[in-house]
């Protein structure tokens, strides 16, 4: 099973253990490590982000696809996105990042 994480702001945690991760106007977008997740919140100014583990079963791995439109130069980390949302059961560690 394959793990990526996803950031957003940390005022979504109780949302997110109910409904899972909604896909935005293009996915879920995630990254390989928790603190790269976390780069594209801290660039926007956000400064209370929660970083969610992302569980992805082989059977889902086709919903999974490299994203181009984040700057590899500029965030030093490659981006994923997801084109399915992500149902609380595929939710793993948490974590909370205060900037």
């Amino acid at each position: 099973m394959r793990k990526l994480y996803h950031a957003t702001p940390y005022n979504n945690l109780y949302s997110i253990l109910e409904h899972g991760i909604n896909i935005g106007v293009d996915g879920v977008y995630m990254c390989e490590t928790p603190n790269d997740a976390a780069k594209f919140l801290a660039v926007r100014g956000i400064k209370d982000i929660l970083v969610v583990e992302v569980k992805i079963p082989k059977k889902l791995e086709y919903t999974i696809s490299e994203s181009f439109d984040h700057s590899y130069a500029f965030f030093k980390c490659r981006a994923f996105v997801s084109n399915i949302p992500i149902e609380p059961n595929r939710l793993g560690n948490m974590t909370r990042y205060q900037i």
